[in-house]
């Protein structure tokens, strides 16, 4: 099993609140992973320790084969590993173009030269069908927009590892399978590893490999590919409505 990043026996508290108790889980290279469960479960937690971005209480955190659970807490997530925040996070005062390039900005000292970075940006913008919206501020976007150029951003790096915080939440039916329909193609033509924390069962239904029922107590109730556990599984089922299997049966639009 090729693990990119592998957890084993994770302990989170915040002072004395346990949020997470002897996790253990193995995110696969090129794989989606859907991370589910009810409010307050450690869903978020879960997803800023694979990012970073703090550090476990206890246990032990590998990536790539490298023990890095000393190294946090960070600023920034983790080298190739990049976040697409539920509320997109793009800087109000830039434009699309720069929104999307910040990740190369100079201050980051990736190396690449300014035409680099825009022969970059422009592909970027024209693969998630941003072009003619490159020079427009946050504010002139629509919610499925601001979306793309979320992803648009997180991609820019060429991250091995993007972490999506809610990537639908907020979006009608259309755009969320817009949106859904993105990420499968960044898994499908880049081989990029996809976290998604959601409450969207049908976009997890849709489009995750894999899925984790956090249990609301600090672990993990059940995992598994979400077909089989939709047959096999009661607790799966019970935070899966009828509307999310028919949306998921309906399909998923190109974007």
């Amino acid at each position: 099993m090729d693990c990119i990043v592998e957890l084993t026996g994770i302990d989170k508290s915040f002072g004395s609140t346990e949020v997470l108790r002897g996790v253990r889980l193995c995110v696969r290279r090129g794989e989606t992973l859907a991370i589910v469960g009810p409010s307050g479960s450690g869903k978020s937690t879960l997803a800023r320790l694979i990012l970073g971005l703090d550090p476990p209480t206890g246990g032990q955190i590998v990536v790539d084969g490298v023990d890095v659970t000393d190294e946090g807490p960070r600023a920034e997530p983790r080298d190739g590993f990049s976040m697409v925040f539920q509320s997109g996070g793009l800087l109000d005062s830039m434009t699309v173009r720069d929104n999307v390039a910040f990740p190369l900005s100079p201050s980051t000292m990736t190396g690449l030269h300014e035409p680099e970075v825009g022969e970059r940006v422009d592909r970027l913008l024209e693969a998630l069908k941003l072009s003619h919206r490159a020079d427009a501020l946050p504010n002139a976007l629509s919610g499925g927009e601001q979306k793309r150029v979320a992803i648009a951003r997180a991609l820019i790096s060429e991250p091995e590892v993007i972490v999506y915080d809610e990537p639908t939440s907020g979006l009608d039916p259309d755009t969320r399978r817009e949106i859904a329909a993105i990420m499968k193609q960044q898994q499908d033509e880049r081989g990029v590893t996809s976290v998604m924390v959601t409450h969207d069962m049908a976009t997890c239904l849709g489009i995750a490999d894999r899925v984790v029922l956090l249990d609301g107590e600090g672990g993990i109730a059940e995992r598994g590919e979400p077909s089989a556990l939709l047959e096999q599984d009661s607790k799966f089922r019970d935070v899966v409505d009828e509307s999310a299997v028919s949306e998921t049966k309906a399909g998923l639009d190109d974007p």
